[in-house]
């Protein structure tokens, strides 16, 4: 292990956009921009090891930096460091920089965590720390995140491949408390959790502000989840950009799903121009969207696609399950098959908390298989018949779709703080057509101080629901009276009267004639134009106001055509239509790799195209980008490949391409330089043999006189038959040492006494 200086950094202060959020983070202040620290051996401790650097580090409060000697850990070959205990606990600022993801492993062996990150106060945004360029594998605990555990830390992974990693609880690749984690070109995949088996955000109630995980041009695959969030579990804030999560999977089904993302708990989670695709789970094969029970947060889904995801329950949704919160889809494309794309779920009402999912915008989306809906009713709580009952506990999830029928399945929970600790199986019993009442037999007590188990009640309410509009368009200059019919809205005449309100795109109508149940009379604000979402909330048969939206029912058109109600309904717009699939697929082998090209669909259809996916046969390797090239790594030495291509718009996916050539990779010998060097009188002399370099390539030589730093010569080139050769003035009472570099490859050292 060496260790050299450098300079001094003073305070700053970082402002930075975090979900849409402006955030002003203070950069800690005048921190000591430290030493680097060299790790120069693969043993697990001892002198020069990866946890003696941390330990060193961990001296000072300095900015260290942790690098890996590269006439060790030499490219071309993967190194693992091998930990027989967890690494020492990160709690100041460090960056640990290592050769590159093939080059350096470092292993958990399947028995210890690897990294633990953590402050060590309560002063939010926590200990900064970064990783980059290395593999964190194989990492195994009894509790939460087995490769990676952060707790009031700011951390950030740069081309870092998390893979192999279990946990029995939370974050199989990572678990991020009360802490930020940005994820950057990397890929999480093969880990295994409780909840989020690539990544679990979660708050211990330091820094919420600072509380997100930011993905960008990252890959999920394989991750899996026992309960939740086969990839991600976001509890807290969650953002992914240019992203794929690809074959996650959740197995669980008592409620929370989400094969690909879990996304709840209140937050505004974000996903841009991802791809999220192949994902299996009993609830939202894709995702879930807006999870946690009573929180109402929202999801935004833009320039994504998310298809070939798969439900394992009846109406679990393989698409997208909207559960508690709002979705918006804007200019994306949804193509899960049979089980539907999205499924808002049902609302509850707990005492005065009224649960409820919506989708409220899907401009420029094409859905394929079934279209999401408003919701019909609510279940309100009628009486227990339980001797032990207290309070008002609610049904919240369902395996089937309202009207429940006598042996469908439900899932309870106690009072209004759903937390899932409690949660307990139940069975329908009884069903009255009548009067939309309804019995459940519960299988399991609560919890000591809550519900027992015995039979309860609850009846469907109506919630307010849209049914059509007329006039269905109108100006953007608003003032378009329009007719609203529907149900739920209330009869006016009663006491209390109920309360009813109606928007356009989420901007309240400028009025509103309450006439009766079935009808409203709402005059529109201005508008953008385009189709949007209308809403209608009443009171009239719920414990607190309650919701419901219909995506695109109104559209805005030019201006100047307010005021009467005129305008009529717009022609339906013609279904857009996919590129056609890329040609001319071609592949060149590399080293556990392959270069594929192709040509550009003749035709890119309604849109142009954003993405293209390459798929390797066998191994379903993938490869996405926005130009005509990619290089598929992670493929297997001696086995041959093909190639297939399609393409992404804003109406889909292309059908793939005709298969490519085969191709088979080869391990490339990598070029080596091995020099020697003498003293000749006032001179220093090197010589040295290079092997697999063409000639003429220039190689640069870097001289130290003493224990001093290097310092680089002018270059030499090679001879035809691979030779160097340098040589310089020297001191003859001086000890000087030499190498030489030529792009990547690194020669041996010499000493010249």
């Amino acid at each position: 292990m060496r260790r050299s200086s450098t300079a001094l950094l003073s305070g700053a202060v970082l402002v930075t956009a975090v979900c849409g959020v402006g955030v002003i983070m203070p950069l800690a202040p005048a921190h000591a921009v430290g030493t680097t620290i060299v790790v120069t051996t693969t043993a697990d401790s001892g002198a020069g090891s990866l946890r003696a650097a941390i330990t060193t580090a961990e001296t000072t409060a300095d900015d260290d930096t942790i690098t890996f000697d590269p006439t060790v850990f030499t490219p071309g070959t993967l190194h693992t460091i091998t930990l027989a205990s967890q690494l020492p606990t990160i709690s100041k600022p460090l960056s640990i920089i290592g050769p590159g993801q093939t080059t350096l492993a470092i292993s958990g062996n399947d028995s210890v965590r690897i990294f633990n990150v953590s402050q060590g106060n309560n002063n939010p945004p926590g200990v900064r720390v970064s990783i980059a360029d290395l593999t964190l594998t194989r990492g195994r605990v009894s509790g939460a995140g087995a490769a990676l555990q952060l707790t009031q830390a700011q951390a950030t992974l740069t081309r870092v491949t998390v893979s192999l990693n279990q946990s029995t609880s939370d974050g199989g690749g990572a678990y991020v408390n009360s802490s930020s984690l940005t994820v950057v070109d990397s890929t999480f995949e093969d880990n295994t959790a409780l909840r989020g088996g690539g990544i679990r955000s979660d708050y211990g109630g330091i820094g919420e502000l600072n509380s997100f995980v930011d993905i960008q041009g990252s890959t999920f695959r394989r991750n899996s989840a026992a309960q939740g969030g086969g990839g991600v579990f976001g509890a807290r804030r969650v953002a992914v950009t240019n992203s794929v999560f690809i074959q996650n999977s959740s197995s669980d089904d008592t409620g929370y799903g989400g094969g690909g993302l879990w996304l709840g708990y209140g937050y505004p989670h974000t996903i841009t121009t991802s791809t999220i695709s192949g994902n299996t789970a009993p609830y939202g094969g894709g995702l879930v969207a807006g999870g946690g029970n009573w929180y109402k947060g929202q999801v935004t889904i833009t320039n994504s696609t998310i298809a070939d995801n798969t439900a394992t329950v009846r109406a679990g949704s393989g698409g997208i399950w909207a559960w508690s919160g709002i979705l918006k889809l804007l200019n994306s494309t949804l193509n899960n098959g049979a089980q539907g794309d999205c499924r808002p779920n049902w609302g509850t009402i707990s005492g005065a908390a009224v649960i409820y999912s919506n989708i409220i915008d899907i401009t420029g989306t094409s859905i394929s298989g079934s279209l999401c809906s408003q919701l019909d009713k609510a279940v309100l709580v009628t009486g227990w018949s339980a001797s032990s009952g207290v309070g008002a506990t609610s049904i919240v999830q369902a395996a089937a779709d309202p009207p429940f029928a006598v042996g469908d399945k439900v899932t309870w929970c106690g009072m209004n703080t759903c937390n899932f600790t409690s949660v307990r199986k139940g069975t329908i019993t009884a069903v009255s057509t009548a009067d939309d009442t309804f019995a459940v037999e519960a299988t399991a007590a609560f919890s000591a101080t809550s519900l027992a188990a015995g039979s309860y009640g609850g009846a469907w309410v109506a919630l307010p629901k849209i049914v059509s509009l007329s006039p269905s368009s109108g100006s953007t200059d608003g003032g378009t009276s329009v007719t609203i019919t529907g149900t739920g809205f209330g009869d006016p005449a009663a006491t209390p009267t109920p309360t009813v309100g109606v928007s356009f795109n989420g901007v309240a109508a400028t009025s509103v004639v309450h006439v009766d149940d079935t009808t409203l009379i709402a005059t529109t604000p201005a508008g953008t134009a385009g189709a949007v979402a209308v809403s209608v909330s009443s009171n009239a048969n719920t414990l607190a106001t309650s919701s419901n939206s219909l995506a695109g029912a109104y559209t805005y058109s030019g201006g100047g055509g307010g005021g009467g109600g005129g305008g009529g309904s717009s022609p339906p717009a013609p279904p857009a239509v996919p590129a056609s699939a890329p040609h001319s697929v071609s592949a060149v082998a590399g080293d556990a790799s392959a270069a594929v090209s192709w040509s550009a669909p003749e035709s890119t259809g309604s849109y142009p195209v954003s993405t293209y996916a390459v798929t390797s046969s066998p191994g379903n390797r993938l490869c996405m980008t926005s130009a005509l090239t990619c290089q598929v790594t992670g493929l297997s030495n001696g086995t041959a490949y093909t190639f297939t291509v399609k393409a992404l718009t804003g109406a889909g996916w292309s059908p793939s391409s005709e298969a490519s050539n085969a191709v088979v990779p080869r391990a490339v010998p990598k070029p080596t330089m091995v020099i020697s060097g003498a003293r000749e009188g006032k001179r220093i002399v090197v010589t040295g043999k290079t092997t697999g370099m063409e000639p003429g390539t220039p190689v640069t030589t870097y001289v130290a006189r003493g224990l001093g730093a290097f310092v680089a010569s002018a270059p030499v080139a090679t001879t035809s038959d691979g030779s160097l050769s340098w040589s310089r003035r020297a001191s003859e009472s001086v000890v000087w040492r030499v190498y030489v570099v030529s792009g990547d490859v690194r020669s041996n050292t010499v000493t010249i006494r």
